[in-house]
């Protein structure tokens, strides 16, 4: 029998959570590392333990299970399993996008199915295609929530983002971070907002024309003004902290990114 999926957990209410660890536990296929309630400690569980799985309940206080994975970046993506009591259109989306989904109350037998689901998925992952699949769960987020609208780079450098009948100017200088997410890219700004445009990384990167902005990973930029703090991995690889609490991972192929950007800020 396959090994279990390390699985993170979260939902804010203690019974919630306590009745969900114990049907994931029963089903043999979970090992649930970490129990959490809320958003941000998801965040930090993830960059601790790297787990398979994450278990999100979708409506938490501060961060929603939504806003948990647009955190994320997409080559640390774990598997999702979305609890949530969205309408059948929803569901819909998740199932499509290969994001699976267990409605509230929690039937064991249908998470039981969700949960071999992530299993098959685990095993047949691959480095090019990460078991998470952000851009699958990011289409979900685009066919779910209609009325945001993805813009394009204006001539002054500010992006214009529509959500219901507002339209809000970015500035460039207030994006933290950037990740792609298939079609779309991810900009994370320093309000802990995460707005989408359908562009391609090195064709941002041509629209920003800045120095802050470096590729730290084939799929990541970040605005080097607001990185909080940087930590070694093996194999020559980083891990930044970023304003707002983004977790992002610097390949070997960009480490002299971080350790010229650090051998500045010493002089």
């Amino acid at each position: 029998m396959p090994g279990r999926l390390r699985t993170v957990v979260a939902d804010d209410e203690p019974l919630a959570l306590d009745l969900l660890c114990v049907s994931l536990d029963a089903s043999n296929m979970a090992d649930v590392v970490r129990r959490c309630k809320n958003g941000r400690e998801v965040l930090a569980a993830v960059r601790e333990l790297e787990p398979d799985l994450l278990v999100l309940d979708v409506e938490m206080p501060g961060m929603t299970g939504f806003d948990v994975v647009r955190a994320l970046q997409a080559d640390t993506m774990p598997l999702v399993i979305f609890v949530t009591a969205f309408s059948q259109y929803a569901v819909n989306a998740f199932d499509i996008n290969a994001v699976d989904y267990v409605l509230k109350p929690i039937d064991d037998y249908r998470l039981e199915m969700a949960l071999k689901r992530a299993r098959n998925r685990f095993e047949k992952s691959t480095e090019e295609q990460p078991p998470g699949n952000k851009g699958g769960v990011v289409d979900a987020f685009m066919r779910i929530n209609k009325n945001r609208t993805v813009s394009q780079w204006q001539p002054d450098r500010r992006l214009a983002v529509r959500e219901g009948s507002q339209t809000e100017l970015l500035d460039y200088t207030q994006i933290v971070w950037i990740d792609a997410a298939g079609d779309y890219m991810c900009l994370h700004d320093t309000h802990d907002n995460t707005h989408l445009i359908r562009s391609t990384m090195n064709d941002l990167l041509l629209s920003l024309n800045d120095a802050r902005f470096a590729r730290v990973h084939r799929s990541t930029t970040i605005n080097l003004d607001w990185i909080q703090s940087a930590e070694s991995l093996q194999k020559g690889e980083f891990r930044l902290t970023m304003q707002g609490g983004g977790i992002v991972k610097v390949s070997r192929n960009y480490r002299e990114v971080v350790h010229g950007y650090f051998s500045r800020m010493a002089v």
